[in-house]
């Protein structure tokens, strides 16, 4: 799970800004449940607030932890800085909890290359175990003292580099650390942003028609949500280069016949819903993390309860998945707390971020809403109007 991230100089936010989804002894224990840290963060915020770099930034760091050594040695990193500021270095770090172990990964990256990078973990105390400053490997653990002989690039992790070696797996915390990260599942590219757009719903029918489970699991949420639906179906056909490819067909009725409508002919909604209850089910059966921005777009809001609620029934999700998500419902505030609710504003265009907790003072209290302050602005992370 994810205790808590944070990132510097990267797009909008300048400062040093921490999303955490940890859980201290203020929390009461009916919200905590007596966990370490929350299953949910939901971040609200005006248009451009930098909503969707908070999520960008995660998804960044899944990235180059595990696929950054795809690129070309001479392809840059798809981040920008704070108004492209090469003067200070953009700055990660993530601790996060593997099973009972704790690890902290850090990274610091300027114009596009790698700084420095480093994997601590935590056995009395958190100790570092393995460090590279630039493309050099300067401190390793003796068991690991064989991989500062590996030539690292400017622009890859040392995780994903040592990943394409066939004893990658011999490495317990370096190949268990990978298997979290792959774990992470987002509609955000680390550079461009929103990616729903892009979702090919013929991906997603193809995954449903080779697993009857979680076709089944989607199946019944759509029609619990589109009162239209009586049922659906995945089909197959061929492109025009005969290649096999699936889609659906969403089964309704009216005055007891029959009919048929496409994908495309869905309402907006239904399609949303077909997509990321894809990806719901994925995170919830491996313990993943899932990070959406927009995530209630196109959804009415009564149904968004239920989804979050997922992530917090223990009989659902028996792994400890996490969600973390942006949204423009309001009410939403009311269903996560203060604990569990980031706000995001932006003054002279620099963005920065707090949890409801961090407010002093009690106009944020447990036992009535947040979101009729949150409307008067009393709080921050309202649009200006």
């Amino acid at each position: 799970m994810i205790l808590e991230y944070g990132f510097k100089n990267f797009f909008s936010f300048k400062e040093m800004s921490t999303i955490s989804f940890r859980f201290d002894s203020n929390v009461p224990s009916f919200i905590s449940k007596d966990k370490e840290a929350s299953s949910l963060i939901g971040i609200k915020g005006g248009n451009a607030s930098g909503k969707t770099n908070i999520i960008k930034a995660l998804t960044f760091l899944s990235y180059f932890i595990n696929s950054s050594s795809n690129m070309k040695p001479e392809d840059t990193l798809p981040i920008k800085s704070f108004f492209d500021d090469k003067s200070s270095p953009s700055e990660f770090y993530i601790d996060f909890k593997i099973k009972e172990t704790y690890y902290k990964y850090e990274l610091s990256i300027s114009s596009g290359k790698v700084v420095s990078e480093k994997l601590s973990k935590k056995v009395k105390k958190m100790l570092p175990f393995i460090e590279r400053n630039y493309d050099e490997i300067t401190y390793s653990r003796k068991d690991l003292a064989h991989l500062k002989e590996i030539k690292l690039n400017s622009n890859a992790s040392f995780v994903s580099t040592f990943s394409k070696f066939k004893t990658f797996s011999e490495l317990e915390d370096l190949s268990t650390i990978y298997g979290f990260f792959d774990t992470v599942l987002s509609n955000v590219s680390p550079a461009s942003g929103l990616l729903s757009k892009n979702v090919d719903y013929r991906e997603i029918s193809q995954l449903y028609g080779q697993d009857s489970k979680i076709f089944g699991f989607a199946k019944e949420l759509i029609k619990k949500s589109d009162v239209g639906v009586l049922d659906i179906s995945i089909s197959e056909d061929t492109n025009e280069k005969g290649q096999p490819y699936f889609y659906p067909v969403f089964h309704h009725t009216h005055e007891g016949k029959n009919f048929s409508l496409k994908y495309a002919d869905e309402s907006s909604g239904t399609k949303q819903l077909y997509i990321f209850l894809a990806l719901y089910w994925l995170v919830l059966e491996q313990g993943g993390v899932l990070a959406l921005d927009e995530f209630d777009v196109h959804l009415h809001s009564l149904l968004l309860p239920g989804i979050l609620n997922m992530f917090e029934d223990e009989n659902i999700n028996k792994l400890g998945a996490q969600f973390i998500f942006t949204s423009h419902n309001t009410e939403i505030i009311d269903t996560l707390g203060k604990y569990r609710t980031v706000l995001v504003n932006k003054e002279e265009n620099e963005s920065y971020c707090y949890r409801l907790d961090e407010i002093p003072g009690s106009i944020i209290r447990n036992d009535r809403p947040i979101s009729p302050i949150y409307i008067k602005g009393k709080i921050g992370g309202v649009p200006r109007i």
